[in-house]
């Protein structure tokens, strides 16, 4: 949470079912979200300098990431 406001300038807010998120996303129906996916922004606290980029982009501008393996 730290890193965030360092990094961003953001307070993070944690609500409650946010721990309940993980273990269900093997049950979501795949074709369900492909025909009308949303954004899905996670952090770990693991913030390295191309997650950083990914996450900064997700979240302040409107162009895309190109993703590459960490």
């Amino acid at each position: 949470m730290r890193r965030l406001r360092q990094e961003f300038g953001l307070v993070a807010v944690e609500y409650p079912t946010t721990r309940q998120v993980l273990p269900v996303l093997p049950l979501l129906n795949r074709n369900v979200v492909l025909a009308d996916p949303k954004p899905f922004v996670g952090y770990s606290g693991g913030l390295y300098p191309v997650s950083a980029g990914s996450l900064r982009a997700a979240l302040f501008t409107r162009r895309g990431v190109e993703l590459h393996p960490v």
